[in-house]
């Protein structure tokens, strides 16, 4: 099964938009330079029922303050770790619920959960079929549709 890039590219323009207020350009605008040299988090939804699989979202931490001061009116520049994560599941959340009408037949969705930085690439573990490197503010955001055999694991 393929998921069409073009309507994930779609859906992250929207949700950055709207919940963030930021622009994310598609992998034509990604360069060299949107490289991140600073930490990364990742975030996992797993899809499981007549297609398994999984929706990852990666960001550079500095994306992911932004995104606590604007959903939890935090001040992004003391948030706490634990409030970065919860920002960055709470976005990857509504996305999977967005993409997980693009699968086939009903899905049942997990709880949104970090992937630990101590694993190897989180979207590693099944054939992606859809994986996407955008640029959102000058840094690199990725965002990948695995699909697996059978659901996989929470982190």
């Amino acid at each position: 099964m393929r998921v069409d890039e073009q309507q994930v590219l779609s859906l992250s323009q929207a949700v950055w938009s709207s919940l963030l207020g930021l622009r994310v350009e598609g992998s034509a605008a990604v360069q060299a330079s949107a490289r991140n040299e600073e930490p990364t988090l990742s975030s996992r939804v797993v899809f499981s029922g007549p297609w398994n699989g999984a929706l990852v979202v990666e960001c550079p931490e500095s994306i992911a303050r932004h995104a606590a001061a604007m959903l939890f009116s935090a001040d992004g520049e003391t948030a706490s770790a634990e409030d970065l994560g919860d920002a960055l599941n709470e976005l990857t959340k509504i996305f999977a619920e967005r993409v997980c009408k693009m699968l086939p037949g009903p899905a049942e969705l997990s709880r949104a959960e970090l992937v630990a930085s101590t694993e190897r690439e989180p979207w590693a573990d099944g054939q992606p079929v859809s994986r996407l490197e955008l640029s959102c503010e000058g840094r690199l955001v990725r965002i990948a549709v695995i699909e697996t055999e059978t659901a996989p694991t929470a982190a």
